[in-house]
């Protein structure tokens, strides 16, 4: 299975340009279409691809409610599980620990993120977007290379992930 580690904001839409006082079933009309149709593409490109929520959005509830949220778009189809709270800068380690902990046979993997803090520990598999960019057609088609063309799982230390 290749896996995507998502994050939402910064990826599939930009919440620093929104009121602060919007609830997340009103960031989600916000979504960017361009952003949202690179992802789709990935998951139509890449076989047997599928989702691992890595974002703060995994913190509105349970991922059955995650996946509520996220109803009117194709790749909640592709959601599976989301990753472990650690703490608001533990990002990597958190990606770490699920897979660690994962119980299926992962192929490969990429991590699509605006966060850059202890990211380059991923190398090649970290697919970094920003505010303005989102998951942009260069974005897109890293993502595409990562997965199907980079060497497969690489060896990463929990230890060696640290932020200070």
């Amino acid at each position: 299975m290749n896996i995507i580690f998502l994050d939402i904001d910064g990826v599939l839409h930009n919440p620093w340009k929104l009121p602060t006082t919007l609830s997340p079933s009103e960031h989600i009309k916000y979504f960017n279409p361009e952003a949202i149709k690179n992802l789709d593409i990935i998951l139509d490109t890449v076989e047997n691809c599928r989702i691992v929520i890595s974002s703060s959005w995994r913190l509105y509830g349970d991922l059955d409610h995650v996946r509520k949220l996220f109803r009117g778009f194709r790749f909640v189809n592709y959601i599976i599980g989301s990753t472990p709270f650690i703490g608001p800068t533990d990002r990597p380690k958190e990606i770490i620990q699920w897979l660690q902990h994962a119980t299926i046979n992962i192929r490969n993997f990429i991590v699509i993120d605006d966060y850059p803090l202890g990211m380059n520990i991923f190398k090649d598999k970290y697919i970094q977007t920003n505010e303005n960019r989102l998951l942009d057609a260069e974005a897109k088609n890293k993502a595409i290379d990562s997965l199907l063309y980079s060497t497969s799982i690489i060896n990463i230390n929990l230890d060696e992930c640290c932020i200070l």
